[in-house]
């Protein structure tokens, strides 16, 4: 019964008692309606409680904070926690693999190891989109991806939808490329074959390549006027978009994204090439950044010769 039909049905049964004793009548009501407010008051208080934290989010405010230490095994086994939450399993590693990873971490302090999966666009796009659904002090738009892509109408976008392709612009070739342990700029899977050989990746059991990079995991990162084919250069081979979009999911489900518009750069790019294949020019540079005003994560790309005082490279190194 809806709070109208009460309130007729009262007045009808209140239109039979006696006038003398109506007063009376009222104030049974009003008690026993006090009463029930009071229990409806109760149960509503407790929908709308905040949920308690959960051990993950107890957790990342010391993972995030850079002056507080923790071992590579403790770091292990939040990043286990933060991907299986996401639908991921983490790869085990080999007792060599740990040691390497123990030592680097030691040898970093203040950077973090962040496991990450190599990713295509649609895998990406779904571990921000599951991230936004997850964790409850993200600030991401509800009505917005989580993560904002370029479309097909634009070079970079045509050749995410298909990393191994090539994509021609009136005379011109272009194609995604990526620069290995040794420097080389190969192909994307070229590139994923290089980290596995230089032990710098693991395959996991369900074919997935994982890295292992230890990296540089505060809100804010040192920034640099530079330009975006200069800072090209300085990014390790396991710093991937990937990596960087974990990092910014991280302060996400921590509640803390960065309140200032700031652009870290990836190894990826998008280079012209010949009709060999070849290096012909670099044109563009991966980022990665989180826009406090829509209020998404932003994968995009900069042209080479690009300059601005939000740009950055965060330091990342693998930890294999």
């Amino acid at each position: 019964m809806d709070a109208k039909n009460a309130f007729e049905a009262i007045e009808a049964i209140r239109a039979t008692v006696p006038v003398e004793d109506q007063a009376g009548l009222d104030a049974e009501y009003a008690t026993r309606f006090k009463v029930i407010g009071e229990a409806v008051g109760t149960v509503a208080v407790a929908e709308t409680a905040p949920a308690p934290e959960t051990q993950l989010e107890k957790k990342l405010p010391d993972f995030l904070n850079p002056d507080i230490k923790l071992g590579a095994k403790d770091q292990l086994t939040l990043m286990r926690e933060f991907w299986n939450d996401l639908g991921y399993v983490v790869p085990d590693l080999s007792s060599e693999q740990e040691t390497r990873l123990e030592a680097t971490v030691d040898s970093s302090l203040g950077s973090r190891v962040v496991p990450t999966p190599l990713l295509d666009l649609t895998g990406r796009m779904h571990v921000a989109a599951s991230a936004s659904e997850l964790f409850k002090k993200n600030s991401f738009h509800p009505d917005c991806e989580a993560l904002r892509a370029p479309g097909t109408s634009y070079t970079y976008g045509k050749l995410m939808a298909n990393p191994e392709s090539t994509v021609k612009v009136g005379r011109k070739e272009y194609g995604l490329r990526y620069k290995t342990p040794d420097g080389e700029i190969v192909s994307r899977a070229s590139y994923i074959e290089s980290l596995v050989s230089a032990g710098q990746a693991v395959v996991a059991e369900d074919g997935t390549v994982w890295t292992f990079p230890v990296m540089d995991v505060r809100m804010r990162a040192p920034r640099t006027r530079n330009y975006a084919a200069k800072l090209l250069e300085r990014i390790s081979a396991v710093s991937t978009p990937e990596s960087l979009i974990t990092m910014q999911l991280l302060h996400q489900a921590n509640g803390t994204p960065n309140s200032e518009w700031e652009v870290d750069f990836a190894n990826e790019a998008v280079y012209e090439l010949d009709k060999n294949g070849k290096l012909v020019a670099l044109v563009s540079v991966t980022s990665v950044d989180w826009d406090p005003d829509s209020r998404q994560l932003y994968l995009d790309d900069w042209d080479a010769g690009s300059r601005n005082d939000n740009f950055g490279v965060r330091a990342e190194e693998s930890g294999l």
